[in-house]
């Protein structure tokens, strides 16, 4: 992933450890596109990381997402302002596995940050985008309720979180 801001690009790269099996992801390394320094935005390797989804400058979300190798996508330098890291932290359901029936966290990770911090923790995350330039919306279960979060941009602060209505019979 290539984010800049005050014109230092960052590269987001996965780390895969061989305490899970196949190429889980548990960890991702921001890395300075320009004097190659770098730090981990989460400590340790106690996760999963299900997605990145990259959020862009107000008004300017654009369709100019491209895939340069399998497994890494470039997305325009100029308009990224943040990633959301969809996770799952713990073995809540005790099976000895992370997996989705486990709780989920979503995180927010903005160039220039130390690590990434967590905006939410679920029981089951649906959905989560940008709607516009200036809102993000998350749509999770918490028990047999949906909900509909909605999050102002750039700062991540909660606008509204409304229940969803239940699918009629």
């Amino acid at each position: 992933w290539l984010l800049q801001k005050s014109g230092v690009r960052f590269n987001l790269i996965g780390f895969c450890s061989s305490e899970y099996s196949g190429s889980d992801t548990v960890n991702l390394l921001a890395v300075d596109g320009t004097n190659g320094s770098g730090h981990w935005l989460f400590h340790g390797f106690n996760r999963e990381i299900v997605s990145e989804d990259t959020v862009t400058r107000t008004g300017d979300r654009s369709d100019s997402v491209a895939v340069a190798i399998p497994g890494n996508i470039a997305t325009s330098r100029a308009s990224a302002i943040a990633i959301v890291v969809h996770t799952i932290d713990a073995d809540t359901n005790k099976d000895s596995a992370l997996t989705d029936k486990d709780k989920q966290s979503l995180y927010v990770y903005r160039p220039g940050m130390g690590f990434a911090t967590k905006l939410i923790d679920v029981d089951y995350l649906l959905s989560s985008t940008q709607t516009n330039g200036a809102r993000y919306l998350v749509v999770y279960e918490r028990g047999k309720t949906a909900f509909a979060s909605i999050y102002s941009l750039p700062d991540f602060n909660l606008v509204s979180e409304r229940p969803l209505p239940s699918v009629p019979n």
